[in-house]
């Protein structure tokens, strides 16, 4: 999943895949910058940016990681970097998958 853009604050991707624990929904397992003045990702920086993990629960809703249940669904993502738990809940009142 990522934010793509001409800037240093939408450039961004993160790698979500499956929960490996239990009280989980997705893992946020890689947090990186993107350049987009050259080929080059950096994964160096700052390993949890809160712009791209309020991303993580829409993400997984639209990609069938977590079923939407309106009018909120709550979406209990892994950092696997901390090993904490963040806790986002997306609004999904007609919720429609992205294509």
């Amino acid at each position: 999943m990522g934010l793509g853009g001409a800037d240093v604050l939408t450039s961004k991707l993160a790698i979500i895949a499956p929960p490996t624990r239990e009280d989980a929904d997705v893992d946020l397992h890689t947090f990186a910058q993107v350049s987009f003045a050259e080929a080059f990702v950096d994964y160096g920086g700052k390993k949890t940016v809160e712009n791209i993990s309020s991303a993580v629960g829409p993400f997984a809703i639209n990609a069938g990681l977590v079923e939407a249940k309106e009018p909120i669904t709550t979406v209990r993502i892994h950092l696997t970097n901390s090993n904490n738990i963040l806790v986002a809940e997306v609004p999904v009142k007609g919720w429609q998958k992205q294509l």
